[in-house]
């Protein structure tokens, strides 16, 4: 079943669960808040738009340095993408289950003002650790999750961590 997306498997789960449990839910007779909509609507739209523009400037930068230095340099460049990408997968979790929904709760600026810069005091220096840490590991970290082949990419960690970290 590699052909059916995991959110389709989630579903059949939980509608069996529910049929298992006796519950039923009309999905025609539920109301939605207008509110409720448009939040919906604009937290949908800044998620497609990430989706669609991160592949695409990736894409565009690829080719880019394809064009510039050779297919090569593109997979040193990708090598160091794909460790920074894991890396930061840790921060943009917490992210995404802690922060944010603790920042949609907050209405008041001056309170939403002090969250975002109490949480920036708290992850941007686990954050500037981790990226030193492979900055200064970047060799062991190439071969292990690499080959020695890919130690020309050496050069670009310290860009990419860089920019990871200011992201």
């Amino acid at each position: 079943m590699d052909w059916l997306p995991p959110s389709v498997f989630y579903f059949l789960l939980a509608f069996f669960i529910f049929k298992q449990l006796g519950l039923r839910i009309n999905f025609f007779s539920l109301r939605l808040d207008s509110r409720f909509l448009k939040m919906i609507f604009r937290f949908s739209l800044m998620a497609v738009t990430s989706v669609i523009c991160v592949p695409l400037a990736q894409m565009i930068i690829r080719l880019y340095v394809v064009a510039h230095s050779g297919w090569d340099v593109v997979g040193y460049w990708q090598a160091v993408l794909k460790i920074s990408d894991a890396y930061l997968l840790i921060f943009t979790t917490i992210i995404g289950t802690y922060v944010l929904p603790k920042y949609a709760q907050l209405s008041d600026k001056v309170l939403l003002k002090n969250e975002v810069f109490s949480v920036m005091r708290k992850i941007l220096p686990f954050t500037v650790l981790f990226a030193a840490t492979i900055y200064f590991f970047r060799d062991t970290v190439i071969i292990l999750l690499f080959s020695s082949h890919f130690l020309e990419a050496r050069s670009l960690f310290l860009f990419q961590l860089v920019a990871m970290c200011l992201k």
